[in-house]
């Protein structure tokens, strides 16, 4: 089995004190495929942000995909509704 990767989008944002965080939106997933090439599903399309050298660009980073354990939130089934933080269908 090819090694996976998540593919993410950083963005920087200032938490309550003041100071720099970021923020890293799923994007999709990666994987190296039988011809040695990286393949991509996107879920989401990144958008393009401003750098700190005032050029637009789009930055997307790719990690190794983390083992699902029992603390991972299932997807989604077709025409469930999503659950969110305080709902009663909150896992």
């Amino acid at each position: 089995m090819s090694q996976r990767f998540d593919l993410t989008q950083p963005r920087e944002y200032l938490n309550k004190e003041g100071e720099t965080q970021t923020a890293w939106t799923p994007l999709g997933t990666m994987w190296l495929n039988d011809s040695g090439k990286y393949s991509m599903t996107f879920n989401a399309l990144p958008i393009s942000q401003m750098n700190k050298n005032g050029q637009m660009e789009v930055r997307v980073q790719a990690f190794p995909t983390k083992p699902k354990g029992n603390n991972q939130q299932r997807p989604a089934k077709q025409g469930e509704d999503m659950p969110f933080p305080g709902d009663s269908n909150w896992e």
